[in-house]
């Protein structure tokens, strides 16, 4: 009978590693396709964002040249030596200075726009992660609960299992067996 038992445990423990195998490659698997998931979408919001970038680099880029060179003919005309450019700067002088003020709030009211439509994007590829992250935890949970061994509905039912195993183990090979009286 003693030799009996030994086989069945040695059954059993065949079982064991079998699932253990299984369950391994399974969450093999599941990792691999959400890091493939995980960096399809990074590509993707990173084309996504290129393109917004190049949009808004085509509608703002002219407008901001613009206002740039003119910022630098106002600061040439302004830095021009001798008599005519002291002429010209008391003549002129408060209205370019005006005129340089307006053309930097210009820029900086650009920028500004450019800043909230990157943060924008930057919100909405932090909700799309966290929407995968969120999909791809439920993805693990399924599959654990799947794993579980037949009658398990719960991480302790499993644990339960391991450690009956265990003792059962520890008991046949003490060759002591328990009997209900």
């Amino acid at each position: 009978m003693a030799g009996n038992h030994g086989n069945n445990d040695g059954q059993q423990g065949a079982r064991m590693k079998k699932l253990d195998e299984y369950s391994n490659t399974r969450r093999a698997e599941l990792q691999s396709r959400h890091l493939d998931e995980m960096l399809s979408l990074e590509r993707s919001m990173d084309r996504r964002m290129h393109g917004h970038e190049k949009a808004d680099n085509e509608y703002y880029g002219p407008y901001a040249s613009a206002i740039r060179d003119e910022m630098r003919e106002i600061n040439r005309r302004n830095s021009d030596p001798g008599l005519f450019g002291f002429l010209r700067r008391a003549l002129t002088g408060a209205d370019e200075k005006d005129r340089l003020e307006r053309l930097q709030l210009s820029l900086d009211s650009i920028e500004e726009r450019l800043q909230a439509r990157r943060t924008g994007m930057h919100m909405e590829v932090f909700e799309e992660k966290e929407a995968l992250k969120l999909k791809q935890e439920m993805d693990r949970s399924e599959l654990e609960n799947e794993l579980l061994p037949p009658g398990c509905s719960t991480a302790i039912c499993e644990i339960d299992n391991r450690q009956s195993a265990d003792i059962s183990s520890v008991n046949s090979s003490n060759n002591t067996s328990y009997r209900r009286r």
